[in-house]
C-alpha cells in the first residue's frame, strides 16, 4: 500500500481526506469520528495524575488531592488503560449498598430426600458496592463492587434469623472488613466532594474590610489574605 493510498474510517467507513487522518493502533480515523470522542481519550490528564491517596483493594479509588481529582480503575498501568480523571467538584453524593442473597440449608430424611430444617436454616451471601452521583455529560454514576468474591456466613442453628435475633453479620470478621472499607471510600469522597463546596462559599463570600497591621491602611484582604497596599499578610 502506498503512502498515498484512499483511507478508510474503520469507524464509519467514509473516505479520509488527504490531511483528514487519525491513526489508531489498528486502523484509522477520520476527522469527523474523531470531533465525537470523549474529551477523556487523550492520556494528558492521566500522565499529570499524581496520587496522593490509595482507597480500596481490587477496584480501587485513586485520590490527587493537591490536584482535586480522582480516578476509579482496576487497572495497573493507569497509562496504558487511561481511566477517567474526574473532578472533587464533579461528584454529587456516594452511596453504600450491601447486597444480601439467602439460600435454605436442607438435610435428608430417613427416605433420602431432601427437607427443610424445623424451623427452616439458611446460608447468607453477602456483596458490597459503591455508588459515585457525579455531574458528568457523559455519565451520571460510577458503581463498583468492593469485595472480590462474596462473603458467605452460616449462623449457627440457634442463631438463625428470624429464630434468634442475637444474629448479626457484622460478627463475621470478613464481612467487617469489608463494610469499613466501603464506608472509608465513601466518607472520603463525601469530605473531599463538601471541602471544594466550602472554598466555593469561602470565595464568593463577602471580604470584610480590616486595619492593616504594617502601613495602618483600611483594606479588604486579597485571596491570600494580604494587603492590598503594601502586600503584607492581614490574615494569619
Amino acid at each position: 500500500m502506498g503512502l498515498f493510498d484512499k483511507k478508510y474510517c474503520d469507524i464509519c467507513g467514509e473516505k479520509i481526506g488527504l490531511l483528514g487522518n487519525r491513526k489508531l493502533e489498528n486502523g484509522n480515523l477520520c476527522k469527523h469520528c474523531a470531533n465525537k470522542l470523549s474529551p477523556w481519550f487523550s492520556r494528558e490528564k492521566v500522565a499529570s495524575f499524581h496520587t496522593t491517596r490509595t482507597l480500596g483493594t481490587v477496584t480501587k479509588v485513586l485520590l490527587d488531592e493537591d490536584a482535586g481529582k480522582f480516578i476509579v480503575t482496576r487497572a495497573r498501568d493507569l497509562a496504558e488503560a487511561n481511566p477517567d480523571v474526574l473532578d472533587f467538584a464533579d461528584v454529587t453524593g456516594c452511596n453504600l449498598d450491601i447486597d444480601e442473597s439467602r439460600c435454605e440449608i436442607l438435610r435428608e430424611d430417613k427416605d433420602g430426600n431432601e427437607v427443610s430444617y424445623n424451623p427452616p436454616r439458611y446460608e447468607y451471601s453477602y456483596d458490597f458496592y459503591i455508588t459515585i452521583f457525579v455531574n458528568n455529560p457523559y455519565f451520571d454514576e460510577i458503581r463498583f463492587q468492593i469485595n472480590s468474591s462474596p462473603v458467605d456466613i452460616t449462623p449457627p442453628p440457634m442463631l438463625r434469623p428470624g429464630i434468634n435475633a442475637g444474629f448479626n453479620p457484622e460478627n463475621n470478621v470478613e464481612y467487617r472488613n469489608y463494610k469499613n472499607l466501603a464506608e472509608e471510600i465513601r466518607q472520603a469522597l463525601t469530605q473531599v466532594r463538601q471541602d471544594v463546596r466550602d472554598q466555593i462559599q469561602q470565595a464568593a463570600a463577602p471580604k470584610a474590610a480590616v486595619t492593616c497591621p504594617y502601613c495602618g491602611a483600611t483594606t479588604t484582604p486579597d485571596a491570600s489574605g494580604c494587603c492590598e497596599y503594601c502586600g503584607g499578610a492581614v490574615n494569619s
